[in-house]
């Protein structure tokens, strides 16, 4: 896309900066031994002769200044394979009235989604009103990058031809690389992380020459999609000091979805573009790990052992589990903290301001190298107990309070605790497995005990929040995994063709 390098805003004519280099090659990658690159490290240390930016507009809100960017950043395939092969973005960059001194080399990045066709940001744009208000909050410069992945795209193989988003972009490049392993642009993820550290360039740049702000660190953060963008991107470049991956806790991918399986006796319906390509067949195949190989961000582990990491979740999620966490969240290096929202399914519209607040609260930690409250626990193995102590730290701020959430699914049939699942007619209906919430206090030498009692009929799942002050006028809350008792799967493995499964 190109947009026009004249514009008249409120009766004035404003000049378009135009930025592009013929090779533009980042500079700011995680130094990797060659033995140990993968298909995602090449791709980003390929030229990007695309990029550039455009300023196409500036608006103000209550407290900011925002400019709005036009970046293109990478080619996808060809343009004779897919018809979104040329990414453009809009790019949203936050100018607080009032910068904090400390941050004034910070800012906090939103990696969000949209479509080609959803029109210019502007300052009654949901993630632009939701995002300024984190960023003066903060006191900090704040960036929201769109169209990740840049959408909808029309594949010329594809025998449908149909106008794929979203996952149904990702469930077809996973099914033509596993067709041919050759292809690792096949990868929508590759492009989509590689569009994050190009947007990262361009705040840099634009913002040195036009503001005269220097920003050499950020904080990222995005949902689903967008969470494993954020993943990725905090493994590779160097200027990420934290992320905060969203709504994305499907770590050590093929260990974790096979318990999704055997919890549900097939498919969540929210993964259908998955089973639609025939990749849940292919998740009981070992060769299948050859995307996960390069996409998933437990393999990435330890590079981000430096670097501060908050995973947020939601209790009624349809893609994940409350207990993913399960499978990697022990093995994950430096420092990890995870908060489960009650009641809340993947969109987060029931929490969306808890998760602002939580946002906020961490990067201000962050931006200030505050010392975090760290917490280690353990599941009793037959039980389902929850163990769990602070771990003393100087200059840590101590726990105020400890909440147990329960929960129990509303049946025996399936270990199930989605707000929304199909029903009898294979609609999406509300599902009300809520959860509810105890105080405990602690033992006499400060843990906390927390029993998960076993239902008489169905599963009970269990976790404890801690919370503690913050530096800002927000609180830390952590949580635990989720506990959930008994500790059975209802359902085998599938195997072999039966994994194509059902919806449920």
């Amino acid at each position: 896309m190109h947009t026009p390098l004249f514009l008249s805003l409120s009766g004035l004519i404003l000049c378009s900066i135009v930025v592009a280099e013929a090779f533009h090659i980042t500079r700011h990658l995680r130094p990797v031994p060659i033995s140990k690159q993968t298909a995602l490290d090449m791709y980003l240390a390929e030229p990007s002769p695309n990029f550039g930016y455009e300023i196409i507009n500036k608006f103000t809100g209550f407290g900011y200044t925002a400019i709005l960017l036009n970046m293109t950043s990478v080619t996808y395939l060809t343009s004779v394979e897919v018809t979104c092969s040329n990414w453009w973005h809009y790019l949203v960059i936050v100018v607080p009235e009032y910068i904090n001194p400390a941050y004034a080399d910070k800012a906090v990045m939103l990696i969000a989604g949209g479509s080609r066709y959803s029109g210019q940001p502007n300052a009654t744009s949901a993630d632009v009103k939701l995002f300024s208000a984190i960023s003066i909050g903060i006191g900090a410069v704040g960036v929201i990058l769109g169209e990740i992945p840049n959408q909808p795209c029309v594949f010329a193989v594809d025998p449908l031809h149909l106008d794929r988003s979203e996952d149904d972009i990702i469930a077809f490049g996973w099914r033509m690389f596993l067709n041919d392993s050759s292809r690792p642009d096949w990868l929508v993820r590759l492009p989509m992380v590689k569009s994050a550290v190009l947007a990262m360039d361009a705040v840099q740049e634009y913002l040195n020459v036009t503001n005269n702000i220097h920003i050499s660190e950020f904080i990222t953060a995005g949902a689903s999609k967008r969470g494993w963008t954020t993943w990725l991107t905090g493994a590779v470049d160097s200027r990420v000091i934290g992320i905060i991956p969203i709504v994305m806790d499907e770590l050590n991918f093929l260990a974790n979805i096979k318990h999704h399986y055997q919890a549900y006796g097939g498919w969540s319906f929210a993964i259908e573009a998955y089973r639609s390509q025939n990749i849940t067949v292919d998740f009981a195949d070992p060769e299948t790990q050859v995307i996960f190989d390069i996409e998933d961000s437990f393999i990435y582990r330890d590079r981000m052992c430096g670097i501060p990491k908050l995973m947020l979740s939601t209790s009624g999620d349809e893609f994940f589990l409350p207990d993913d966490s399960l499978w990697w969240y022990e093995q994950m290096p430096g420092e990890m903290h995870q908060r489960m929202f009650p009641n809340c399914e993947h969109s987060l519209e029931a929490c969306i301001l808890d998760v602002a607040g939580t946002i906020e609260a961490f990067a201000v930690g962050v931006f200030s190298n505050d010392v975090r409250p760290n917490y280690v626990w353990t599941i009793e193995s037959t039980t389902g107990t929850i163990q769990a102590k602070q771990v003393q730290v100087a200059g840590a701020p101590q726990t105020s309070e400890v909440n147990l959430w329960t929960a129990t699914t509303l049946t025996g049939t399936r270990r199930d605790f989605r707000l929304v699942a199909l029903n009898a007619t294979g609609q999406p209906v509300l599902q009300p497995v809520f959860w509810h919430s105890t105080t405990i206090q602690p033992n006499a030498d400060g843990s906390w005990t927390a029993e998960c009692l076993q239902p008489i009929i169905g599963w009970r799942a269990c976790y404890l929040a801690f919370a503690s002050p913050a530096r800002s006028t927000f609180t830390y809350t952590f949580t635990t995994d989720v506990s959930i008792v008994p500790q059975t799967l209802p359902f085998p493995m599938c195997t072999g063709q039966a994994c194509y499964g059902k919806l449920v």
